[in-house]
């Protein structure tokens, strides 16, 4: 869950505008991805599912998607608002709305006859496995899990990345600590990457949510450990740790990549990183010129698009002019 806001079905509302709106802006111009199944669709091995939220950190899609084509696997990338998990109905307290969006997110899913479904936020993956997953005809999981799997065909292709890293990690369920470990895995087998090990980068629940957020006392404690150990980054296994924590190379030296960054950096494959980008202007009227262009492409309220880039990108936190 993204905003405590959204514990009302008018929130959820407004998180979906937010996200469509935002998403629109982020997302790389190579990025597309399915709301829906049409019936003449090539059925794919993997079918990545973009939840809501994640719509804010398109790079990471659509990097899955990238590496996933150059290794033969047929793909598509399918999800936005239009496919959410539910989550957000559970947190609004209506169970029934929850049930029903989950069942029809996950029949969509089939209709395109995936043999693997991945969810790239870990609600999703905690909601689906609780659901109806067991009687769908695909294979479901979180996409680290099939990215370790897949690390002898991304071998192939791999260079060496001379570069020391931390690992922020979850804890919370069983489902937190398999994603630590499959991280763990695919950074291990990237060439030239060293891992420190480290006490301080450790996050709370079940990923860096803003509603339930790494408080900012333990996000300068992470920060600063990385950088006294000489860590030249910080990788992150979710698209919501990714967004809370990219800020830190404000004042820090250390970077934040979620780890299919690196995995792609290791392949050649390049990527951009909007929201990181809008984040670090650090100025609320820097980043609104930057997105006026699209703003305008897309008949967006600049007044409405200024507020859900403070809310959802600033993290309500507008810094100071000097």
């Amino acid at each position: 869950m993204e905003n405590a806001s959204y514990t009302s079905i008018k929130g959820i509302a407004s998180a979906f505008d937010s996200v469509r709106s935002l998403g629109k802006l982020l997302a790389p111009e190579d990025l597309t991805y399915l709301t829906e199944v049409s019936e003449d669709i090539s059925p794919p091995e993997v079918l990545i599912h973009l939840s809501c939220m994640a719509t804010y950190t398109p790079s990471i899609p659509l990097l899955a998607q990238k590496l996933l084509n150059l290794i033969g696997k047929s793909n598509l990338i399918m999800g936005g608002p239009d496919n959410c998990c539910g989550e957000l109905h559970r947190l609004a307290q209506r169970p029934d709305l929850e049930k029903q969006t989950a069942k029809v997110s996950m029949h969509e899913f089939g209709r395109s006859k995936p043999v693997r479904v991945v969810s790239i936020c870990p609600d999703c993956v905690q909601v689906f496995l609780s659901s109806r997953v067991g009687r769908m005809k695909y294979q479901y999981g979180a996409i680290a899990s099939l990215f370790s799997e897949y690390m002898p065909l991304f071998e192939k292709h791999m260079k060496p990345l001379n570069m020391k890293v931390v690992l922020h990690t979850h804890s919370v369920n069983d489902e937190a600590v398999a994603d630590a470990a499959e991280m763990r895995k695919i950074i291990e087998r990237i060439p030239g990457l060293e891992i420190i090990e480290s006490e301080k980068a450790h996050g709370p629940g079940i990923h860096c949510q803003t509603a339930f957020p790494m408080q900012p006392a333990d996000r300068l404690v992470m920060y600063e450990e990385a950088d006294r150990l000489g860590a030249q980054a910080i990788v992150v296994p979710y698209h919501s740790c990714y967004r809370q924590h990219c800020a830190a190379e404000l004042n820090h030296k250390v970077k934040v990549f979620h780890y299919l960054h690196l995995l792609a950096m290791s392949m050649g494959v390049g990527f951009v990183e909007e929201f990181k980008k809008v984040r670090l202007f650090n100025d609320i009227d820097l980043s609104m010129r930057y997105l006026t262009p699209k703003i305008e492409e897309y008949g967006l309220d600049a007044d409405v698009v200024r507020a859900q880039v403070i809310k959802s990108i600033y993290a309500n936190v507008v810094p100071e002019k000097h």
